[in-house]
């Protein structure tokens, strides 16, 4: 079942780029294509911050991930203001940029928090 399911994804993607690179897909469709991508950055990156507001705590989250996210996301955006100024694509990486920076941030709060409150726990177990 696994290996039939990597199968599909594998296949889907080659023609998902063949088609793409080819010219088949006239541009206008690239770009209804690509208007759907802001809006799910938008709600998969909202989902995450929501998680950890209401979590409370970064728990497993990984900082070191977030962060080449981040990183990625303003090389994404030098490189789109060097090679194409495309106002959708600047956009869509500019969004990125900000909400990863807001996961970010949010994973160094908690966890300076929850270290200061460790701190402080076990000063006073030892007094």
């Amino acid at each position: 079942m696994m290996s039939q399911l990597i199968a599909f994804v594998a296949l889907s993607y080659v023609v998902c780029v063949t088609v793409t690179v080819s010219g088949i897909l006239p541009l206008t469709a690239l770009q209804l294509i690509f208007s759907f991508l802001l809006p799910i950055v938008i709600m998969s990156k909202v989902q995450q911050i929501r998680s950890l507001m209401s979590a409370g705590t970064a728990g497993q989250v990984s900082l070191s991930t977030w962060c080449i996210a981040l990183t990625g996301c303003i090389f994404r955006i030098f490189t789109t203001l060097v090679e194409t100024q495309d106002k959708m694509v600047l956009a869509n990486f500019c969004v990125g940029t900000v909400l990863n920076g807001v996961v970010v941030a949010m994973i160094i709060l908690y966890q300076y928090r929850d270290a200061q409150w460790e701190r402080t726990r076990h000063v006073k177990k030892s007094e």
